[in-house]
């Protein structure tokens, strides 16, 4: 089971936590056939699989983890198959939230940031809300609005699946955002700066999200750690390497059973944030 810290359970019962949900929290989910969503490796073998012949160029960054530039290639060689091709894995399956979505979304955190181009998590909050939910993309001009508004927001990082062509998925699309929303990035960096963020199913190598926390964390060395659960026994290198540069502290629990540990841990988290609210309600100490 995960150790919860106190203070991360003290932040996200005052609602000064922020919640990232990455690809990991998605694999939980079940689609038409049995369909599951595919990892960013998965998805771009399965690209390549469309492309013939499958350049070796490609293959190779593929198997060395490169995946900004394959994903680059595959998509300017598939076209206008494009397209099609993410919405046949990222929405046409039909994928139900699962109790990991439930979990996450009754710790209530007001700010929920995602990559994820699907819309599971997002259609659940929606629905459990009543539509007072609000998902906003990197590209809406308004979503400073709803965070001072002290709404509920979901943040789509990297665009949604609804909108294919504004999603941030290969190298150039990358390179260009960080210049074409650039205020978007500075919100995101106040939003990193100011509370403390628990990322779940979140990997550690997320171009955007490695700068973002890389400076911060130079910029603030004394300030307070970020959290991110992780699967299986972290290397001491890798988890010193986290919080020296990212200023992100790793929780482990076993990933045996589709992750079983990671969803009691989260139940368990649940219930310390619920009492930690009712006690704060009490003493009225906000």
């Amino acid at each position: 089971m995960i150790v919860w810290p106190d203070v991360l359970v003290a932040n996200l019962a005052r609602r000064r936590g922020i919640l990232m949900i990455g690809s990991g929290v998605s694999r939980h989910s079940v689609g038409r056939g049995g369909a599951i969503p595919p990892t960013w490796r998965g998805f771009l073998d399965l690209a390549l699989g469309r492309l013939n012949p499958r350049p070796k160029h490609i293959r190779d960054a593929i198997r060395s983890g490169n995946y900004l530039d394959a994903c680059d290639w595959i998509k300017g060689a598939l076209d206008d198959q494009w397209v099609h091709l993410l919405r046949e894995n990222f929405q046409a399956p039909q994928y139900q939230s699962a109790k990991i979505h439930r979990l996450l979304y009754q710790l209530d955190c007001r700010t929920v940031l995602t990559p994820n181009f699907d819309r599971i998590y997002d259609l659940h909050a929606e629905m459990e809300s009543q539509g007072t939910t609000f998902v906003k993309a990197h590209s809406d001009a308004d979503i400073l609005d709803h965070i001072r508004q002290s709404d509920r927001v979901v943040i789509k990082a990297h665009g949604t699946i609804e909108h294919p062509q504004q999603m941030i998925f290969t190298r150039s699309q990358y390179a260009e955002a960080r210049t074409k929303y650039f205020d978007f990035y500075k919100v995101l960096e106040s939003l990193i700066v100011t509370n403390t963020v628990l990322m779940v199913g979140v990997g550690l190598d997320d171009p955007d999200f490695q700068l973002l926390f890389e400076d911060t964390a130079a910029r603030f060395r004394a300030g307070l750690p970020h959290y991110m659960t992780y699967g299986g026994k972290p290397h001491p290198d890798v988890a010193r390497s986290a919080r020296e540069t990212r200023n992100i502290k790793l929780l482990p629990y076993s990933s045996r059973n589709n992750h079983e540990e990671l969803v009691e841990s989260l139940e368990d988290l649940l219930r310390r944030v619920s009492d930690k609210r009712a006690e704060l309600l009490l003493t009225s100490d906000w």
